[in-house]
């Protein structure tokens, strides 16, 4: 016997501080397409997922659960780029987070296997994959983490070059002849130019 879903739900990376998950309405639809440029490996891949079951279901109800909700109160210590405060206040421009679906359930498990719930416990969390990230978790909250303003920032990864110096960014852009859009491209996919740090699919000669 088959079994009729009435309900489809979808991790979201858009940077966004709800704390609750969204129906994914006609204006929810527009924020998420607003915001698709922030993450371009994730964003446009959820987008266009919720497009084709919207075509094939069109009355099914589709909610996206947001990966920075889990950071949404962490510290403004801990949350704020030392930038212009123009730049944070028109532009929004802080640490969002991201990851927080894995780092917030990581933080439960914690819990469960040591006998004691999270909120008596520091921990630091890891999220490893393709995309990567660490997160301090004070008494269950996130207090800090690796990944920012977008899911760049932070460690190595799989593709994504992670932390640069942003005098790097500046240098191949203004010296080495690189446009923007050049920059953007290798940093989200390191993997598909140097191959990383080592050269090859591995770092074995790091």
């Amino acid at each position: 016997m088959g079994v009729a879903a009435l309900r489809s739900g979808r991790r979201e990376i858009a940077d966004s501080l709800d704390r609750t998950p969204v129906l994914i309405d006609a204006g929810a639809d527009a924020a998420l397409k607003a915001l698709a440029d922030l993450a371009p490996l994730h964003n446009p891949p959820c987008l266009a997922a919720i497009h084709a079951l919207r075509s094939l279901r069109p009355n099914m109800a589709q909610v996206a659960c947001f990966d920075t909700t889990f950071h949404a109160d962490m510290p403004a210590k801990a949350s704020t780029y030392a930038v212009p405060r123009s730049w944070r206040e028109q532009w929004d421009i802080r640490r969002f987070g991201f990851h927080g679906l894995s780092h917030a359930w990581a933080s439960r498990r914690a819990g469960d296997l040591l006998g004691r719930p999270r909120e008596q416990l520091r921990l630091v969390t890891a999220h490893l994959g393709a995309g990567a990230s660490l997160v301090a978790v004070a008494f269950g909250r996130s207090v800090d983490t690796t990944m920012g303003f977008t899911p760049m920032e932070g460690l190595v990864m799989a593709t994504r070059s992670g932390s640069v110096d942003p005098g790097l960014v500046l240098w191949v852009h203004g010296n080495g002849g690189l446009s923007a859009e050049e920059v953007e491209e290798a940093l989200w996919n390191t993997i598909r130019d140097c191959v990383g740090c080592g050269g090859s699919l591995g770092i074995s000669a790091a």
